[in-house]
Parts: structure tokens; sequence; C-alpha cells
């Protein structure tokens, strides 16, 4: 995925929510994990060194979105690029069921929810036919 995307206005103080849900085998929703970060902690590598798994999140964001600020405010009216969003697979962990997620990503500002992105993605084994099919050089 590639965009560019800029803010309307200044944004000193704002929320990131995140949440992981998938289907048990009964077809009841689990949400694996629901976390919510201060949106100007997460943009400052200082303030997250006691957050290791927020510090590697931060390196992966920061090689997608390059011209993301380091700190707060975000400046309007500059044009953020969003460059080759993949989702690589080293960076799960090895133990992820093989199988369909649902992945919240929101920014909320004085409680008010300002951007959000609904991902529905699959991990799928590189042995299966799927994978094959998916994957295959000549796309076929």
């Amino acid at each position: 995925m590639n965009g560019t995307y800029s803010i309307l206005e200044d944004i000193s103080e704002f929320k990131v929510v995140t949440s992981l849900s998938t289907r048990r085998p009964n077809g009841k929703l689990w949400t694996v994990f629901n976390v919510t970060f201060n949106g100007c902690d997460l943009l400052d590598p200082q303030e997250l060194q006691g957050n290791p798994i927020a510090v590697s999140y931060l390196k992966e964001v920061r090689k997608f979105l390059p011209d993301l600020p380091k700190k707060c405010p975000i400046k309007k009216n500059i044009d953020y690029s969003l460059r080759y969003l993949l989702f690589n697979e080293d960076k799960f962990p090895t133990y992820l069921p093989v199988k369909r997620y649902f992945i919240f990503f929101g920014v909320t500002r004085m409680d008010r929810l300002i951007a959000k992105f609904n991902i529905v993605g699959e991990v799928i084994s590189k042995n299966s036919e799927k994978y094959r099919k998916l994957f295959s050089k000549d796309f076929n």
C-alpha cells in the first residue's frame, strides 16, 4: 500500500488505539489484545525505552512512514508519505495460528476518533497450496 496524507490542523496530543481479533473454533470473536498508547510518546523513541515491543513497532512504522515526525506536534499542511506498507512474516511470533485476523488501528484526539484503519488479514502456511497459488512466480 502506498499513499500520501496531510493533516488539516496541528496535532499536539493524540492517542493510538490498536486491537487484534480472530474467531474461535466456535465462531465467537476473540480479542487477542486491545491497547491504547499516548501518540506523542509513540513518536519519540526516548519515551519508549521501557517498552521494547513499542520500540520495535515504532521502528517498523518508520520504515513505511519515513516523514513521520519524531515528536509532537504533527504539523498541518505537510504531505506525509506511506510507502510500501507490508506485513513481514518475520515480525510475527512463530506460534501465531494459521487463520484470519481482524486488525483495528485508530487515532483519537480529545476522545474523538479522527482516523481509523480496519484490516482483514490471514496467516497462511508456506507449505499450503493457497500459499503456492498466491505467491507463484507466474501468478496464474
